[in-house]
């Protein structure tokens, strides 16, 4: 009987057993969500180092690299105005790998996650769904548009509708948008859609990056005040190129 007492794990044991499952498990998701990246970004991590190919002055990319990689900044939102081949994509990809670095950590530690109803099987190997998204804007609003008029088209989830559920489970959400450029002009539909994502984004205390080719004059223009209000409170801006 003794010996078969010694042989139950202790609670350190058996916590020491959860966290390397834990800690294997963050490893395995975070690998299947960089796959989800497009394949010329995947290598963009914190040992990023300046290229003399992007427009941007070596100088000026060293000091973007190191405010995107210091702890105090890497989870904030960012907002990046400039004309095509400063490398704004890269930085936005760069800051999406921490936002889902640190998503994915808090799903797998807490057993909390986002849940998402499926109509089709994942076109990328398995990883929680944790409340950090990544939308090509023209894409999302006419995949909304087709929902409406043809029943075999997926609506998209709503993502406005989930930051506060978000909230309640300890998520920071974190939302990454791209092309915002390329939407309709003068929609008030897509402005409308927009200004939400930007209004719940400024309510719930959320993560937002974006990256445009327009100038921050020109991206007021073209929104409205509003929106650019929302992105300039909640976005540490840069702009290059104008």
């Amino acid at each position: 009987m003794e010996a078969l007492a010694r042989t139950k794990p202790t609670p350190e044991e058996l916590a020491k057993r959860q966290e390397e499952k834990n800690l294997s498990d963050f490893k395995s998701q975070f690998r299947n969500a960089i796959l989800g990246i497009p394949e010329k970004f995947r290598w963009v991590d914190q040992h990023i180092q300046p290229n003399p190919k992007s427009r941007l002055s070596l100088d000026e990319q060293a000091k973007l690299y190191a405010e995107i990689n210091d702890r105090t900044k890497r989870l904030e939102g960012w907002a990046f105005f400039s004309p095509a081949g400063f490398g704004k994509t890269t930085a936005s990809w760069l800051l999406y790998k921490w936002a889902i670095r640190q998503n994915l950590y808090h799903a797998i530690w807490t057993g909390q996650q986002e849940w998402v109803v499926r109509d089709a099987p994942r076109t990328t190997p398995y990883f929680y769904d944790c409340y950090c998204w990544h939308i090509v804007l023209p894409e999302y609003l006419a995949q909304i548009q087709a929902s409406w008029t043809d029943d075999s088209v997926a609506r998209p989830k709503m993502i406005f509708d989930k930051f506060e559920k978000a909230k309640t489970q300890g998520f920071t959400p974190r939302l990454f948008i791209e092309e915002l450029d390329k939407v309709k002009e003068g929609s008030e539909w897509a402005n409308n859609i927009l200004f939400t994502l930007f209004n719940a984004v400024d309510k719930h205390k959320a993560q937002l990056v974006f990256d445009t080719n327009l100038s921050r004059q020109q991206f007021m223009n073209r929104f409205g005040e509003p929106i650019y209000r929302r992105a300039k409170e909640n976005c540490n801006m840069r702009e290059w190129g104008f």
